[in-house]
């Protein structure tokens, strides 16, 4: 038997902070002026290493640019569900109206996401290996960059460092884009009545309407704000 080692530890040790990398400047005004040129731009969030900061900094951004935000797979609670610029989630079942934004749009922003298998629909949103959407792809793991997607501006950066450099850019000719991405995502949640007595879709909307807007709730193995 090894012997038991004891061993004190410093009190004042600092918290862990996970190293994340920062974009250049020049890459983050590069991409601005790409959704700023772009008719039908679209942000996709996901991946790990998000904060409640880099919700709200894309949230900003999004809402002040007229570009719908979407979140990948299992990660609704990243962004304001409420927030007129939020177009819903890539997941199984994928709204179809969705899907087909995710094909129409000209310029992608992948923010964090890897694009995978769910959130492509089996990679048929997007030609591999490359899109026809003009795709910035931000990711904190440099080998994700390219493995699937060949992306026209790849950045190397962590989530949260990259939306807070983010600045506003006129969108003022999109308006319609972003208020249909909405409306798409506001009609997929509506329901027609199910034979029976029992109505589950009133529920929902029923929850809904108690839940308030801070508490979590856990909807199989998604969390997010009221309904995900």
């Amino acid at each position: 038997m090894l012997p038991l080692i004891r061993k004190n530890i410093s009190d004042d040790a600092a918290p862990y902070h996970p190293a994340q990398a920062s974009p250049a400047e020049d890459d983050v005004g590069r991409a601005l002026d790409l959704l700023a040129g772009a008719e039908r731009p679209l942000l996709v969030v996901g991946g790990g290493g998000w904060s409640e900061q880099a919700g709200r900094d894309v949230i900003e951004f999004a809402e002040a640019s007229n570009v719908p935000v979407v979140a990948s797979f299992r990660r609704q609670d990243y962004v304001d569900n409420a927030s007129p610029a939020y177009g819903g989630p890539l997941t199984i079942g994928m709204d179809p109206k969705l899907a087909q934004r995710v094909k129409d749009a000209d310029v992608m922003l992948a923010l964090g996401t890897r694009l995978g298998e769910i959130a492509t629909q089996q990679y048929s949103l997007l030609d591999v290996p490359r899109p026809r959407q003009m795709l910035i792809h931000v990711h904190a793991d440099p080998d994700e960059l390219g493995r699937v997607f060949e992306a026209d501006l790849p950045i190397v950066s962590g989530s949260p460092q990259f939306a807070a450099q983010v600045r506003p850019v006129d969108g003022a000719a999109r308006a319609g884009w972003v208020e249909s991405a909405r409306a798409d995502y506001l009609a997929n949640l509506r329901h027609d009545p199910l034979p029976g007595d029992v109505q589950l879709g009133d529920a929902v909307d029923s929850s809904d309407a108690e839940v308030a807007k801070a508490r979590v709730i856990g909807d199989g193995q998604e969390v997010g704000v009221g309904r995900s």
